[in-house]
């Protein structure tokens, strides 16, 4: 959107632009989010002056909040000239049409910042950025502008607001107290973070659509969501009714104030329904409107004025009286309140004049001349390729002196079975005749050979004509991935690595198109995967995305997995056993994954004098060579390349015996060890465990840090072995986890994100 900040190429110029979309995709009761960029912004139409004394429409920067009734209006008339992205069609999916505002804005009021605006029971809305300086952190619905995103379209689907915060349009059947997202209780509601794996109590959020913080979607603002989506899809796959089947089609939108009985009346534009696709048709179809009857008195009300659309011919007849249905607007701080309307009916032929009235009274007009406006392309001239810009030419024309004219531009990616807008309602700069818009394809989808098509309608308040390009071609874009960037995770746990990536053709790329790597090491595909048995530290995450046509985009994000501290505890017996209770809060780590899928896991602690390990969910081994469990420590934490003197093995056999070993500086890991290892196993009928004490003199004592890998080693054969970190080498202490034995200092690094 143009405001008096600087606009951005491309809404992802923003940097927290994936966060928030994340942020209001975990809001949300829907499997997914499709983002689609439009390159071409919106703008304020202004009246400009040439030469100082000739009036022009121009485009200019709108001022927000107070032109939110123009910004909404604006993105409804690209809604309704816009077929829907076709994997949102195939997918019968609710489309929304947001505009973007830049975080440098002013969009205070005396009352504080309006961060966003939607129309309730519609599909358009506009919030503000979250400004750059945001850090993310470990709070589930931040960045805000994420729920702020939530919250509009909450409205689109019908959503009043929870009463928290003083809001307006209060809705007053809130179950639950209006500062919780539920009942406090253990048989209430809570939330979940996936991205945090943390549980959200009932009264630690409040629902997201009140102006309170912090956000989180309680079961009922979740149910009617759920339910409006799920009705939505069964709407958009409906049939057209054919109220505007036969003959020309008319649009026509404005807005009015009631309390001080104004209002404007935008242009109608004029199009042969064989002109609409099916899909704009049935959008169209939506807001149709049926004549009233002439001879009928106009309804009066004693609160409020009732709002029409009337059509006169050239002797001031009236042809047709249209009711016109306004808007329900939300967060919108507008005084007095302005509300829209959109409508379209089928043109009666012959209309001179188009008035727009508070019951009787006319408050704005259009009276065009009688003749239609004629468009002339001169480029594209047809068989071009285009691959980063393109430069459309045409001049527009009206025999009618007195007119002035606005423009809707529309491409089309298919050949002219489908379109969306570039510009609406757009003036001729300076007032000249002849136009050049040079448009950006990046935000225009790929075609096949000479498919493209541009269209330009012009109207001089009523009466339309167009004119269509020759076909060109532009090539297939490659897709943009995006990783919203894992927290700082304890070390143990598996990261949840979160991203996608949107094609301009494919539309949301999933499954096998998206293939994770951390540090290089595949970690699966989708648009989540978990990545286990990383070790502490920083880690980068790598998200390749291909599309249908083989072109592929990477997008990186740095993590960082908490040191490993392990902490002194209470005495367990050594039994060979792990159920002691010291253990249930000792940290826990799952070593690699067996074939079939299972995971052992070692549990650590420290007593006074010794180090205790806990291996649990051992898978046996073959009898020969024979299996063994342990840890091996570059005590002096020296992170050598091969194992040295001073780094030691400790371990014990699945048939009891126990043994330690040290490097020798050349790889190898067969020198006498430096003892001080009692152990124990014990089996069950499908696994085994095993628990060792390690003396702490053998370790250089507590509070210092040591390298540390933990293995299960020569299950099936010499070299078949299962270890934590996965990626650590048995004789390579630079793979090894920094372990510190002790609790040691709270260590806070940030998280930076590569570009």
């Amino acid at each position: 959107m143009r405001t008096h900040s600087p606009n951005y190429n491309s809404p992802t110029d923003n940097p927290n632009f994936w966060q928030m979309y994340g942020v209001a995709k975990k809001l949300w009761p829907a499997y997914d989010f499709w983002s689609y960029e439009q390159s071409e912004d919106i703008a304020e139409l202004q009246v400009c002056w040439k030469w100082g004394f000739i009036p022009y429409p121009c485009f200019g920067a709108y001022e927000l909040p107070s032109d939110t009734w123009k910004v909404l209006l604006s993105l409804n008339t690209r809604d309704f000239f816009s077929n829907d992205p076709d994997s949102c069609d195939n997918a019968n999916a609710r489309t929304h049409y947001i505009g973007m505002v830049h975080p440098d804005t002013d969009t205070s009021t005396s009352d504080g910042w309006v961060l966003g605006t939607a129309y309730r029971n519609d599909n358009v809305a506009w919030i503000k950025f979250e400004p750059h300086s945001f850090v993310l952190s470990d709070a589930p619905a931040l960045p805000d502008a994420g729920a702020t995103l939530a919250h509009e379209m909450g409205h689109n689907l019908g959503r009043k607001h929870v009463d928290c915060g003083d809001p307006d349009g209060i809705d007053n059947n809130y179950p639950y107290p209006t500062d919780q997202i539920a009942n406090v209780g253990q048989a209430s509601y809570y939330g979940f973070d996936g991205r945090t794996q943390s549980v959200i109590a009932p009264n630690a959020a409040v629902d997201m659509m009140s102006y309170c913080r912090p956000y989180w979607t309680s079961d009922y603002t979740w149910r009617a969501l759920n339910s409006r989506i799920s009705s939505s899809s069964l709407i958009a796959a409906a049939p057209a009714i054919s109220t505007l089947a036969a003959g020309d089609a008319v649009f026509v939108s404005g807005a009015v104030t009631p309390t001080a009985s104004t209002g404007v009346l935008n242009y109608a534009w004029v199009y042969p329904t064989g002109s609409l696709s099916a899909g704009i048709l049935r959008k169209w179809e939506g807001v149709a409107a049926l004549p009233l009857e002439i001879s009928a008195p106009m309804p009066q009300s004693t609160t409020a004025p009732s709002y029409t659309l009337q059509l006169r011919d050239a002797q001031n007849a009236i042809l047709a009286t249209y009711p016109v249905t306004l808007s329900e607007t939300f967060d919108d701080p507008a005084d007095p309140p302005v509300n829209n309307f959109s409508l379209t009916f089928v043109d009666p032929g012959n209309v001179a004049r188009v008035e727009l009235l508070a019951d009787s009274t006319v408050i704005d007009s259009h009276a065009p001349g009688n003749q239609v406006p004629v468009v002339t392309l001169s480029e594209p001239h047809g068989g071009e390729t285009f691959t980063d810009t393109l430069d459309l030419i045409w001049q527009g024309t009206d025999a009618d002196e007195d007119d002035t004219l606005l423009y809707n531009v529309q491409y089309s990616p298919d050949d002219g079975a489908t379109w969306r807008v570039v510009v609406n309602d757009f003036p001729a700069p300076d007032g000249e005749d002849v136009v050049t818009l040079t448009l950006n394809t990046r935000g225009l989808p790929g075609n096949g050979v000479n498919q493209g098509r541009l269209r330009v309608a012009a109207s001089d308040g009523y009466n339309t004509g167009m004119a269509t390009s020759n076909g060109f071609t532009i090539p297939d874009h490659a897709p943009e991935a995006y990783i919203i960037p894992p927290v700082s995770t304890p070390v143990g746990a598996p990261v949840l690595l979160r991203g996608g990536a949107m094609d301009a053709e494919d539309g949301a790329l999933s499954g096998g198109a998206l293939t994770w790597a951390v540090d290089g090491l595949s970690q699966g595909t989708g648009q989540e995967a978990l990545a286990g048995g990383l070790g502490p530290g920083g880690h980068t995450a790598t998200l390749t995305a291909q599309d249908s046509g083989g072109h592929t985009d990477a997008a990186q994000a740095n993590f960082f997995v908490q040191f490993l501290r392990i902490p002194q505890g209470g005495m367990p017996q050594l039994d060979g056993f792990c159920d002691d209770a010291v253990y249930l809060d000792a940290p826990q780590l799952q070593l690699a994954p067996y074939g079939d899928g299972g995971q052992a896991t070692v549990r650590l602690q420290r007593t006074a004098d010794y180090l205790w390990a806990c291996f649990s969910g051992l898978k046996p081994g073959a009898v020969s060579p024979g299996a063994f469990a342990g840890l091996r420590f570059d005590v002096d934490y020296s992170r050598d390349d091969l194992a040295q003197p001073t780094d030691y093995a400790f371990f014990v056999g699945e048939d009891g015996g126990y043994f330690t070993y040290a490097g020798n500086g050349a790889g190898g890991f067969a020198e006498t060890g430096p003892g001080g290892l009692q152990a124990f196993v014990s089996a069950y009928t499908y696994t085994w465990s095993a628990e060792l004490r390690i003396e702490a003199s053998v370790l250089g004592g507590w509070d210092h840090v040591v390298g540390m890998n933990a293995g299960h080693y020569w299950v099936a054969s010499q070299g078949n072995d299962y270890v934590w970190p996965y990626a650590s080498g048995w004789n390579h202490p630079d793979t090894w986890a920094t372990t510190m034995l002790g609790q040691g200092p709270t260590v806070f690094l940030p998280l930076i994100l590569k570009q």
